[in-house]
C-alpha cells in the first residue's frame, strides 16, 4: 500500500494501482504529499522560535539585535512557504519532471517502471531541497552573525567551524536541484548501468 494526496484528502492505494495512473498525476501527488510533510516539518523549527523568545524576556541584560531574531525565525517561515507552494503549484512542478514530453504525452500516457524511477529520484531531489533550505538560512544566519562578532576566543572558533558546515550544506542544496531537474537523466543511468551489470552476469 502507498499513501497519496488525490482531490485534496489522503487515500490509501495498493502499489499496483500506481501502474494504472497516468504520470502526471503521479507525479502531482507526490510533489503535493512533500509539501503537507514539509508544513508538519515546520513544526520542529517552531520550537527554537519559542525557546529563542524565552531566552530573551528571561536574559534581558543580552543585546538581541535584529538579525539574531531574522535568522531564528527565517527557517520557520521560508518551510511553511515552501510547503504551501509545493502544494499550490504541484501540478506545475509536475511538468517540469518530464519537460522533454508534451502535454499530451503527461495526460494520457499511463506510467510504466521507467518513469516511476524518474518520479521518485525527482522526489528525492525535492526532499533534499526542502529540508535542506532552512539548514543553509540558518548557516549563513550564524556566519553573519559571528563576522559581526568581535572575532576572538569562542566566536573566532564557531566561525571557523561554520565555513564547513554552510559550504557542505550549499553543495547539498545543489545536488537536490540537479536531481530533482535531471531525473530523467538519472534514470537512464541508472538503467543503463544495470543493464551493463545484467550482461556481465550473463
Amino acid at each position: 500500500w502507498v499513501v497519496v494526496w488525490e482531490g485534496g484528502t489522503v487515500r490509501f492505494l495498493p502499489i499496483p494501482i500506481i501502474f494504472t495512473m497516468k504520470k502526471k498525476e503521479l507525479a502531482e501527488i507526490l510533489i503535493k504529499c512533500l509539501g503537507i510533510y514539509t508544513l508538519l516539518h515546520s513544526l520542529t523549527f517552531f520550537q527554537y522560535i519559542v525557546l529563542y523568545a524565552t531566552s530573551i524576556f528571561e536574559e534581558r541584560g543580552n543585546n538581541y539585535t535584529f538579525f539574531q531574531v531574522i535568522f531564528n525565525v527565517l527557517p520557520f517561515l521560508a518551510t511553511i512557504i515552501i510547503g504551501f507552494l509545493l502544494i499550490k503549484y504541484g501540478e506545475t512542478l509536475s511538468l517540469k519532471i518530464f519537460k522533454d514530453q508534451k502535454d499530451s504525452e503527461l495526460n494520457e500516457t499511463r506510467i510504466n517502471k521507467k518513469e516511476l524511477q524518474t518520479i521518485i529520484f525527482s522526489g528525492v531531489g525535492l526532499f533534499i531541497l526542502i529540508t535542506t533550505i532552512p539548514k543553509l538560512i540558518h548557516s549563513a544566519g550564524n556566519i553573519y552573525l559571528y563576522l559581526n562578532e568581535s572575532m576572538e576566543g569562542e566566536a573566532q572558533r564557531l566561525l571557523r567551524n561554520s565555513w564547513p558546515d554552510f559550504l557542505a550544506t550549499f553543495l547539498y542544496l545543489c545536488a537536490g536541484v540537479f536531481v530533482f531537474f535531471q531525473a530523467e537523466s538519472i534514470t537512464n543511468l541508472w538503467r543503463s548501468v544495470q543493464r551493463l551489470r545484467y550482461e556481465k552476469r550473463q
